[in-house]
């Protein structure tokens, strides 16, 4: 067997695997967008997929609280998505977003980690329970 072969095969394992995951999460957060959206809790939504998977609600609520959920595919397996959240300032979202021309990089703009994503934290594909998660720690997502 040739080294390089059996790398390159793991390699293109690996990309396939990672790109599966991106599309699961990518389903589960356009799943959760339609459900704020049905239920009118949310005034603007997104989703990018460069590298992670990103998602972002703006509340009708409040609306310069912007919820990050950010979709880790590296990290991900076959039964679990590993994700990350936070609320960030809208307006602080945008002025980072032009200045860095970058999706999912808004730093500056963090409000605060939300208590229950902290460290990122494993989960079905399951839209439901994302819901169920970020209820707990958005008031505003409740229904």
């Amino acid at each position: 067997m040739d080294p390089d072969n059996n790398l390159i095969r793991s390699m293109a394992e690996f990309c396939a695997k990672r790109y599966q995951y991106q599309e699961r999460i990518f389903d589960v957060f356009e799943a959760v967008k339609s459900y704020y959206k049905d239920k009118g809790m949310i005034l603007w939504s997104e989703i990018s997929a460069e590298n992670d998977v990103h998602v972002f609600f703006q509340l009708i609520k409040d609306p310069q609280i912007v919820v990050h959920v950010k979709g880790y595919s590296k990290k991900s397996s076959e039964d679990q998505m590993r994700l990350g959240a936070r609320l960030i300032g809208y307006d602080l979202m945008w002025l980072y977003r032009e200045m860095y021309n970058s999706v999912g990089g808004e730093y500056g703009a963090i409000i605060k980690e939300l208590d229950g994503f902290r460290n990122g934290i494993d989960v079905p594909y399951d839209a439901k329970i994302l819901e169920e998660l970020l209820a707990k720690d958005v008031p505003e997502l409740r229904v």
